[in-house]
């Protein structure tokens, strides 16, 4: 898994693929060369110091992946202590905070409720991967759940906002933890950028009842909407 912002832009001809499978398997391989890009530019920019090798860089990406990873699950512990299970509006397998606060939230929900209709369906099935199939669904069902899911987007949009920073500077803080615990594998936390350099652990924006009340009603049209199309959709196996 990769930080989304080395996923495409949504303007990108990687994001307008149909094929489902081959469209992953493009964004995960374009998230890789970014991320690799991002961690060439890194090794230009941190003083390297006495011990720091080529070896010992590379050994980051591979870290900091683990990192993003606990981030996470720290991300969702923290959550699920003030929220308890709602904290999946924010920090979900299908859905998280991300796809509220990209350029077009309705078409990033919607491929994720595809995706996830698609792994229920290969199991039930028992269609694996590499073979391929179609979700196939009418459009004015498509059009009624968009509905639905789309009067939440600016509501919950406004949390997410709040909660981004705080994720991020979680991402360092786990990035930091690495550095701690393997220093001989990927260098002292000295060798970071000052400021990603988190070291204390990180206090959870205020979220008020109100908040709680508005990511509930999202997840309830979220479940809703899994179900409608769940019980709507044609498998067509390619």
């Amino acid at each position: 898994m990769y930080d989304k912002k080395y996923e495409p832009l949504p303007s990108d001809k990687i994001m307008k693929i149909t094929n489902l499978d081959e469209k992953y398997k493009q964004i995960d391989t374009y998230a890789q060369e970014m991320a690799k890009k991002w961690l060439e530019s890194y090794i230009k920019e941190i003083n390297v110091v006495d011990g720091i090798d080529s070896k010992i860089i590379s050994n980051r990406r591979y870290a900091y992946k683990r990192a993003y990873n606990n981030a996470v699950k720290e991300g969702r512990g923290i959550l699920s202590k003030k929220i308890e299970n709602i904290y999946e509006a924010l920090q979900g397998d299908c859905i998280n905070y991300e796809h509220f606060i990209c350029g077009d939230p309705i078409s990033e929900i919607w491929e994720n409720l595809v995706k996830y209709i698609e792994i229920i369906k290969r199991g039930e099935l028992d269609i694996k991967k590499p073979k391929c199939i179609e979700i196939l669904i009418s459009l004015d069902i498509e059009g009624s759940i968009c509905s639905n899911l789309m009067k939440h987007i600016d509501s919950v949009k406004k949390i997410a906002m709040e909660y981004n920073p705080f994720f991020h500077r979680l991402i360092y803080h786990m990035r930091y933890k690495e550095h701690i615990v393997i220093p001989d594998k990927i260098g002292a936390f000295e060798t970071m950028r000052k400021k990603e350099m988190i070291i204390d652990q990180l206090i959870l924006p205020y979220i008020s009842e109100a908040d709680r009340l508005i990511l509930e009603s999202f997840q309830n049209t979220w479940k809703e909407s899994v179900n409608i199309f769940y019980a709507s959709c044609e498998v067509k196996i390619c």
